[in-house]
Order: structure tokens, then C-alpha cells, then sequence
């Protein structure tokens, strides 16, 4: 069975800690998360109080990176995101889940089925189906 630890680590070394890039579709994102995106995810608070104790990106970025706290609440955030809702658990290939779960994170759900479905000669509905879930098991 895929292991979401394997896809998380992976992914987040392509994420960086945090930025607020005006030319970022994204804007202001910690681990990737993108506040203009999701306003109300539970780790901006922490990120916030951070950036008042924290002035320099170095300093920011070390902190944000050395609390278990927001670390936990990034992995919770991406496990029933973009993992549990494609219930990648179940799926019997790490490389599959990944690639499943990564290109979700990266170009949104709708992106991410419709190139699965793509792959594997289905029709390109850009919905999650049952069909989808067990050709991805195989």
C-alpha cells in the first residue's frame, strides 16, 4: 500500500517553507499552502504570529520550519487534501499515489484526475469516480 509519508516528504521538498511573492499565482504561501487559496487553513495563525516575532526571511523561515506544532497541521492539511480524498492509502504503487497526490497539489484536483484519466485512456471528466480509484489500485 502507498505510503503518505514518502509522497509528503517528497513534496515538500519542492514546496520551500515560505513566500510572498506578488508575481506567485499563490501569494503568500507556508509549506506551499497558499493563503489566497486557503484563507481559513489553521497553520495561518501561527504563521502570522511569527512574522511579528521573526523580521528577517532567514529567521522566519528557520522558525516556521522548527515548529512541530505547524508541521503537524501541514501534514494534516495535505493528507485530507490532496491524499485521503483520492484515497491514495489503498493504492498499491508509492510512484502511482505520488504522482496522483503531487500533481494535485501542484495544478488542483480537477488537473490532476483529468491527466489521470488521460493516462490511463479513461473518459476526461475531471471527477473522481470509483472507475478512476480502482484502475489506480491495479
Amino acid at each position: 500500500m502507498a505510503n503518505f509519508e514518502l509522497a509528503f516528504e517528497r513534496t515538500m521538498k519542492n514546496e520551500g517553507v515560505y513566500s510572498n511573492d506578488p508575481d506567485d499565482a499563490g501569494k503568500e504561501t507556508c509549506f506551499g499552502i497558499s493563503r489566497k487559496y486557503h484563507p481559513n487553513w489553521a497553520g495561518w495563525k501561527t504563521v502570522d504570529a511569527f512574522k511579528k516575532s521573526f523580521t528577517t526571511r532567514t529567521s522566519l523561515t528557520n522558525a516556521l520550519k522548527g515548529n512541530n506544532v505547524l508541521l503537524s497541521l501541514v501534514r494534516k492539511f495535505y493528507k485530507e487534501n490532496f491524499w485521503d480524498c483520492f484515497e491514495l492509502d489503498d493504492c498499491k504503487s508509492n510512484n502511482t499515489a505520488y504522482l496522483m497526490f503531487d500533481t494535485a497539489v501542484n495544478m488542483g484536483k480537477a488537473q490532476a484526475i483529468k491527466l489521470a484519466q488521460r493516462a490511463l485512456g479513461l473518459k476526461e471528466t475531471g471527477r473522481w469516480s470509483l472507475k478512476l480509484l480502482n484502475e489506480l489500485v491495479k
